[in-house]
């Protein structure tokens, strides 16, 4: 008979953690050897694993140079409006500072512009210089006080394309209400419309100089007068403009008018005061070709207020004599 193989042991759940155990015991034993070694752990309770390497900082690392907003824009204006090199525009604005504006990055920055989509909308009829140059016009006729309106504006920018032969998609290159509307919204920053108060050539001529020189060459002459003796009087006129009214008409109807007793009435007031604050009554003088107060236009006004009628509705000799006269000659206070 051949010989019996040897029976094989029978492994319990019990025998396979022993061996299992037994295992990992050999591997710390090789660790501790190791470690013992090269003298990284010299005591055999001390767990030896695999050593860390200490982080350190990035070496050689360039040095980032911040550049103002300022200095890229002017760089950019260089190169995209002045048509410098990119290089060149760099050099520019960093003889006075020193590694302001890198070359590099003026560079991606340049053709990010380049590459930008055009603005949407319908294409500006004039440039932009164009605009701030009539933007500027604006602000210099305001200034000397000859604000300009909405027709005289359409004048100059036809003038204007016609002088230099500017081709525009306008009627006879006149801008529409549309242009005006929306070159007021593009310069709102630095244009108004607002209504004008009109004042006559001779009072404009007026400057605070020169009403210090009057006082100035007044006052010897008022020394020593009492208030109520001193007055000043001024005469305004007044005009009453009805204006036009929305009504409905028909949709055939290209022109309407509206039937009225008067279309303007134009009427002077005259007011006077002394420096001890009382005033007398005042007087209005109507416009009249024939002289004639009507007693509607005495109605309701203050208490001893003098009426009369001229034919131009101002004040002459005879009516300036009468507002001086003595049985009016009275004083009230506001």
């Amino acid at each position: 008979m051949g010989k019996l193989p040897k029976p094989r042991a029978m492994r319990t759940p019990g025998s396979y953690q022993l061996e299992k155990e037994k295992d990992k015991e050999k591997d710390r034993e090789k660790d501790r050897e190791k470690g013992r070694e090269k003298g990284k752990s010299k005591s055999p309770n001390v767990k030896v694993g695999r050593p860390t390497k200490k982080k350190s900082g990035r070496k050689n690392e360039k040095r980032r140079v911040a550049y103002s907003r300022e200095d890229m824009k002017e760089a950019i204006r260089l190169v995209l409006e002045e048509g410098m090199l990119v290089t060149d525009a760099a050099l520019e604005i960093n003889t006075t500072k020193k590694n302001v504006v890198k070359r590099t990055t003026l560079g991606d920055l340049v053709r990010a512009k380049r590459r930008a989509p055009p603005p949407l909308g319908r294409p500006q009829e004039l440039s932009a210089a164009v605009e701030i140059s009539i933007v500027e016009c604006l602000e210099m006729v305001a200034e000397f006080q000859f604000p300009m309106t909405k027709s005289k504006l359409q004048d100059l920018v036809q003038d204007y394309c016609e002088e230099n032969s500017v081709e525009t998609s306008w009627k006879d290159n006149r801008p529409g209400r549309h242009w005006i509307t929306s070159f007021k919204r593009r310069w709102s920053d630095r244009i108004k419309v607002k209504k004008a108060s009109n004042i006559k050539r001779s009072r404009a001529r007026v400057s605070p100089a020169d009403v210090q020189d009057f006082f100035h060459r007044l006052q010897p002459n008022i020394e020593g007068l009492p208030p109520t003796h001193i007055f000043n009087y001024d005469e305004s006129p007044v005009k009453d403009d009805p204006g036009a009214e929305a009504t409905f008409v028909s949709r055939k109807a290209k022109y309407h008018e509206q039937v009225m007793n008067t279309s303007k009435l134009s009427y002077s007031l005259m007011f006077c005061c002394n420096a001890a604050g009382q005033m007398l009554p005042p007087m209005v003088v109507y416009a009249n070709k024939k002289g004639s107060v009507y007693n509607n236009w005495i109605k309701g006004g203050p208490r001893g207020t003098a009426y009369a009628a001229t034919p131009t509705g101002w004040f002459n000799k005879l009516t300036f004599e009468q507002f001086f006269a003595k049985e009016r000659f009275y004083f009230f206070r506001l």
